[in-house]
């Protein structure tokens, strides 16, 4: 009888056979499996990709039941069973059991194994999960298995479930051992790792580093079998228009093959290609005269296919043996977003780390890092760099997703240096910082937008409001420059914002709010500009306060100038080739503006309720002044301000206040009306 070496589907669900096979005088032979996560373990399902074995299939390795986050070389999730609170060894909560990491092994065709041992490390963030427990398929994962033979020192046990301190930390080196339920497996084991009794829902846990895997396995069979050490290729992906994909390999072998032919197939007008060389592709391999010699097969997606998702199989048959067969997944993507993507002009754009934004952030901002492919909570770091923690720097692009890069949600007063999500009001959340001794003393954020707007941006309308916590006897200083190439910035000082020498006796979040206008050479379509906020020491001494950004507003290519709005405005405004332009239409939205620096040509001024435009120097006005605020043209001992002669179609709607300097000696005084209707 013919035997099939592969299952098509690996489930967590089957029922573990225990069979008493002889060995028929191969022997055991020992195995170790190790699935090594990398940069690469924020998935659902991640492929085994350890050394391949004869005698046993390792499936994938799964988070279920949970959100997958980015840990890098780790394979952690959050969403997982709460019931516990910060700095407290009493749990409420219990084990979920559609909640863990699981992984399926199951015996090639022909083969019996044996699992000894699991070698593996649990890591947390500050609010993950308190307790894990290890289940098996011998029971229907009915039990908790409790055969311990090392521990870290850091965790207890209790029956089998295993208890971490209230740390963002990580306890490595534990060795969980198996009885004589899993020995002599013919059909296949499951094993899972469920974790409970979180802090937050947005707390992370899960396996710390590699998991390896230890048994034996040995052959019971002489009909001829063919064998693959993997029956599943997924991730053959490629961005559009830059295939093929990077190719993946796997090993053909077999055992008590008859010397024939054996052919590797592809379905009619394929989407996928092999070869045995990994140079010279094709839809079909023959191996003539095959003898069972491992033989590595490529595979990959072909080039040039439109952007979707690709699934097919290689049919495996020859040599005597039952056909197997491998299958085939990949995908071609769109290019990805980088950065905060500016699509129309004269329209705002806003960042307020509340609501998802393309290529910027996923969600309300958890403080749970930066990554290119943003969970829920995260920011994109395709859009956000960063410079100035202990840990290192962030640049555009990478995974830094724990520790300074990663402190989680607070309300303030935190001591801990690294990035935050601070609550700087009710529901309302911001990307914060805490600076120390060790981070951030001296550091930047730099958020990069692209123009994707079809025609080239000459200006930028920019406000945003920096948060303030003046908990400590130490001032910091942050300033905001921009750059056409992430190198060389201007600076504005006008936009510095400082917290005070003296603590506050009730510390509370302040804000301060900025509106600058950007005048630029011009940033073409589809080209990149930046933003950086820098912080620095700024006097006193001992700890230092916390800040916060937030509310980013930015308008492409603005019709109006808003000068004023909920804060101040820095001088001089940038707009174009780096001066007001005749005929710019001013529009104040609230707080003061003083034009003091010149005669002003401007087209229609508006002046919303609660705003003030004050004029210290001559205004030549081409279009209409609609007035709901104050209206100020100042007089003083040097000099007095005069709306010129306007236009005859001109309309001024509202109350215009004119002061006439007169000083301070005995005379009589002849006033007449500073307006006519023939001149000012």
């Amino acid at each position: 009888m013919k035997k099939r070496l592969q299952y098509p589907l690996f489930t967590f669900l089957m029922t573990v056979f225990c069979l008493g096979f002889a060995s028929d005088g191969w022997g055991q032979t020992s195995f170790t499996a190790v699935y090594t996560f990398g940069a690469t373990g924020d998935v659902a399902s991640f492929d085994y990709n350890g050394a391949s074995i004869d005698g046993v299939v390792m499936g994938p390795i799964v988070k279920a039941g949970v959100t997958s986050v980015a840990s890098t070389g780790n394979f952690r999730a959050n969403n997982w069973p709460g019931g516990a609170i910060n700095a407290s060894d009493t749990f409420t909560g219990t084990v979920d059991l559609g909640k863990y990491i699981g992984l399926t092994m199951a015996a090639a065709s022909g083969y019996v194994f044996t699992v000894t041992s699991v070698n593996f490390g649990i890591g947390r963030s500050a609010t993950g999960t308190r307790q894990a427990q290890w289940r098996g398929s011998a029971d229907s994962f009915g039990s908790i298995i409790n055969n311990y033979t090392s521990l870290n020192a850091g965790l207890t046990n209790n029956a089998g479930v295993l208890t971490n301190p209230d740390a963002n930390s990580s306890w490595t080196g534990n060795v969980l051992v198996f009885d004589t339920s899993y020995e002599g497996i013919a059909t296949s084991v499951g094993l899972r790792l469920y974790l409970f009794n979180s802090e937050a829902a947005t707390g992370t846990a899960g396996l710390q580093g590699n998991i390896t895997i230890t048994g034996t396995y040995e052959l019971v069979t002489s009909d001829p079998i063919l064998i693959t050490n993997s029956n599943t290729i997924s991730n053959l992906n490629y961005i559009e228009n830059n295939g093929p994909s990077v190719s993946q390999t796997f090993n053909l072998s077999g055992f008590n093959i008859d010397g024939i032919e054996v052919t590797l197939t592809l379905p009619a007008t394929p989407h996928f290609e092999i070869s045995t060389d990994d140079i010279n592709f094709s839809d079909n391999i023959t191996i003539s005269a095959y003898n069972g010699t491992a033989t590595p097969i490529y595979t990959r997606l072909k080039a040039g296919l439109a952007i979707n998702t690709y699934a097919e199989a290689i049919t495996i048959s020859g040599g005597g043996a039952t056909d197997i067969t491998v299958s085939l997944s990949g995908a071609v993507q769109a290019e990805p977003v980088l950065g905060w993507q500016i699509d129309t002009t004269n329209t705002q754009y806003t960042i307020d780390f509340d609501t998802t934004v393309n290529g910027v952030n996923e969600g309300q901002y958890a403080g749970t890092g930066f990554t290119p492919t943003p969970a829920e909570g995260q920011l994109n770091s395709n859009a956000f760099a960063t410079t100035g923690m202990s840990e290192g720097f962030s640049d555009f692009g990478d995974t830094k997703i724990t520790g300074d890069f990663a402190r989680g949600n607070s309300l303030g007063g935190v001591t801990t240096g690294g990035f935050y999500s601070f609550e700087v009001t009710t529901g309302n959340h911001a990307f914060g910082f805490q600076s120390t001794a060790a981070d951030f003393i001296t550091g930047s954020m730099t958020l990069r937008l692209q123009n994707q707007t079809g025609n080239p941006i000459e200006t930028l309308r920019l406000s945003y409001t920096i948060y303030v916590r003046n908990d400590q006897e130490r001032s910091s200083i942050i300033n905001f420059s921009y750059s056409a190439d992430n190198t060389n910035f201007t600076q504005q000082p006008l936009l510095e914002t400082s917290s005070p020498l003296t603590a506050d006796g009730t510390p509370q979040w302040v804000a301060h709010t900025y509106t600058v206008l950007v005048g630029l050479e011009t940033i073409a379509d589809g080209d990149f500009y930046y933003l950086r906020w820098h912080i620095a020491d700024n006097g006193g001494s001992g700890s230092r306060d916390e800040f916060a950004i937030d509310d980013i507003k930015l308008t492409a290519n603005p019709n109006d100038l808003v000068f004023s709005q909920s804060g101040n405005l820095a001088f001089p405004i940038y707009h174009l080739n780096g001066s007001l332009q005749s005929g710019d239409n001013i529009l104040a939205l609230d707080g003061a503006i003083d034009f003091n620096f010149g005669n002003m040509e401007f087209g229609n001024i508006t002046v919303n309720p609660g705003a003030t435009v004050v004029f210290t120097n001559n205004l030549a006005l081409s279009g209409d002044v609609v007035n709901n605020g104050n209206l100020l043209f100042i007089s003083n001992e040097t000099t007095t301000a005069q709306l010129d002669a306007v236009p005859i179609n001109s309309k001024i709607l509202g109350n215009v206040v004119i002061q006439r300097y007169l000083p301070a000696r005995r005379a009589f005084r002849f006033l007449s009306s500073a307006v006519t209707t023939t001149g000012s």
